[in-house]
């Protein structure tokens, strides 16, 4: 459908140092995919940032985020039909990810996190530590590492709950510094 296809994704890259080659395979693996409206928002530090983002050259899809910017803020800064998925530096989507993913959250707009199996394949292709995952289960998902590289997550319906969080988390911080 039109809505499926004008569906923003952002994928998040998180990096611990200057790599303009992992950022350029990640914009060039994203740019096969079979829908056109994504964005890739690589956080490092920002002493890495001006490095990266010059070696990495002009490109409008790729934004590079500090990584020292409050999350509320960033996430609150996202359009809210957005979907948002973490990169894994050393992993790759399949082409179909993003059609898959599009069809998903329309057919379940109330979801705020969707999840599924995940492969680990050597780099001849290899496939070598599938994971397969069951249901939904809130108990495992706040224990484990259940839902792994395989998570995209509703911007809009995520957003309320880290925004609450923020707030609470400043009031936390304003109480302790006054009954210093």
């Amino acid at each position: 459908t039109a809505a499926e296809i004008n569906q923003p994704y952002i994928f998040i890259l998180p990096l611990a140092g200057p790599d303009p080659a992992t950022v350029r395979a990640h914009a060039d693996a994203l740019g096969r995919q079979d829908r056109a409206n994504w964005s890739l928002h690589v956080v490092m530090s920002s002493e890495h940032l001006t490095v990266t983002a010059r070696d990495v050259g002009q490109n409008p899809r790729v934004r590079f985020i500090p990584a020292d910017r409050v999350l509320a803020d960033y996430l609150l800064s996202l359009p809210p039909q957005a979907l948002l998925h973490v990169l894994h530096p050393e992993g790759t989507l399949s082409p179909l990810f993003t059609r898959v993913i599009g069809a998903t959250a329309q057919r379940h707009s109330d979801a705020v996190l969707f999840y599924s199996d995940e492969d680990r394949r050597t780099a001849d292709d290899t496939r070598c530590s599938p994971s397969f995952k069951g249901d939904f289960d809130p108990v495992l998902i706040r224990t484990l590492d259940y839902i792994g590289a395989a998570a995209v997550w509703r911007v809009g319906r995520l957003v309320p709950h880290i925004d609450a969080a923020a707030r609470i988390g400043a009031a936390r911080t304003a109480l302790t510094e006054a009954a210093k």
